[in-house]
């Protein structure tokens, strides 16, 4: 009687998700580079026998001056009078190709965590409190010992008072 009253079962349970997004960029970038060229061309013109072809020729090749330039490039084409050959002349800048590639990632990190509490509550009631319960149904106590155990009946705590004549 006093092991079961007043126990009683508690069992908690708590859930918790949790969920962590990550989006980030990751850019990589490939550079190809090239070096700058620089390169030098001579044509020897050989000498004609003949005086006059070999002046025409002359004049033919210094009507052939050209030049051109953009930014670091450039070429030369002309006639060396004094080398008697012709000149090209080519500078090329260098060159850099460049990759660069974007990609979008993203991390999903999911958590649970599930925790689960039992414990047994315990009201302890004090040894007076059965006592005082005891005291006040005495009298059906005394009744209900007297009916179960008949022998009892002979002691006279458990015999009713009866009043004295006077």
């Amino acid at each position: 009687m006093v092991g079961c009253l007043g126990t009683k079962k508690i069992t908690e349970s708590d859930t918790k998700t949790t969920e962590k997004v990550d989006i980030s960029d990751v850019k990589t970038e490939k550079v190809e580079k090239s070096g700058a060229i620089r390169d030098d061309l001579t044509i020897n013109v050989p000498e004609s026998t003949s005086p006059e072809v070999t002046r025409e020729l002359i004049d033919l090749m210094r009507r052939m001056n050209t030049s051109k330039s953009s930014g670091n490039n450039n070429y030369q084409f002309y006639y060396d009078e004094e080398l008697r050959a012709l000149k090209l002349r080519v500078q090329i800048a260098e060159t850099q190709n460049r990759e660069i590639d974007k990609i979008k990632e993203t991390v999903i990190e999911k958590t649970f965590e599930e925790s689960l509490n039992e414990y047994i509550k315990k009201i302890v009631v004090p040894w007076w409190a059965y006592g005082v319960i005891l005291f006040l149904l005495r009298k059906e106590v005394f009744w209900l010992l007297k009916t179960l155990f008949p022998p009892l009946r002979t002691l006279s705590l458990f015999r009713p008072r009866t009043q004295k004549p006077t």
